[in-house]
């Protein structure tokens, strides 16, 4: 058993908020990046589903904060509400469970910071110190729903840094901004320009350039001539 003084405890919280409310941002994102067709996806028949795999992450972090704040551990079952049944659902019950323990954290005294508190008998350590121990599990978890995303037909968000699907819906926001800005004429210019470098990049066989441009092709008839981007 481990323990700290009130001082350095309340030293600990101001270090770790910022880090919890990081990771607890990427972790919605995550959670609410899978798509709803495909929610009940496994990679594994020993595996949870993404749905599963979401309610347990938010559901044990929601247990280590409230057993910081209370000082003792509630190991009582959380079920996921009748009336969580997307990935949304889940973020935004994750999202309000998130805020009100975020703000009850820098009103905690020294003392309930420095307090010992058991975990299933196994350790006992000061509740601030339990932070970290949430975040372990809360970002080895959110890993594994990483890993789902893209199998399942979704896009993977950034979490540390850009992932590629963030960083081609950023370079698509930012051409479809270059294109809302020029006139009809220059438009059309582009259409043609982006045609002939598509056309070239497929007789070169580079068909993963090819496709981008082919994107970006789409995006510039639907804003020119209103043709729907297909599926």
């Amino acid at each position: 058993m481990i323990s700290i003084s009130p001082d350095n405890a309340s030293f600990l919280l101001q270090y770790v908020l910022p880090t919890v409310k990081n990771e607890h941002r990427s972790t919605r994102s995550v959670i609410e990046s899978i798509p709803q067709s495909n929610a009940d996806y496994r990679p594994d028949a020993y595996s949870k589903t993404a749905m599963e795999l979401a309610w347990h992450v938010v559901a044990a972090e929601h247990r280590f904060y409230g057993g910081i704040i209370a000082g003792a551990f509630d190991f009582s079952p959380i079920h996921r509400p009748d009336s969580v049944k997307t990935p949304a659902q889940i973020g935004e019950w994750y999202g309000q469970s998130f805020a009100k323990n975020f703000e009850l954290f820098p009103k905690m005294t020294g003392e309930q910071l420095a307090k010992i508190i058991d975990f299933r008998g196994a350790f006992q350590m000061p509740a601030v110190t339990f932070f970290n121990f949430s975040l372990h599990h809360t970002i080895h978890h959110r890993g594994q729903l990483s890993t789902y995303l893209r199998a399942m037909g979704g896009k993977v968000p950034a979490i540390y840094g850009e992932s590629y699907d963030s960083a081609e819906a950023k370079k698509a926001a930012q051409a479809q901004a270059k294109y809302e800005a020029m006139p009809e004429k220059d438009l059309e210019r582009e259409l043609k320009r982006i045609e002939k470098d598509m056309l070239d990049a497929a007789r070169n066989l580079e068909f993963e350039k090819a496709a981008e441009l082919r994107d970006r092709l789409y995006q510039l008839k639907e804003k020119l001539f209103g043709v729907a981007l297909p599926d």
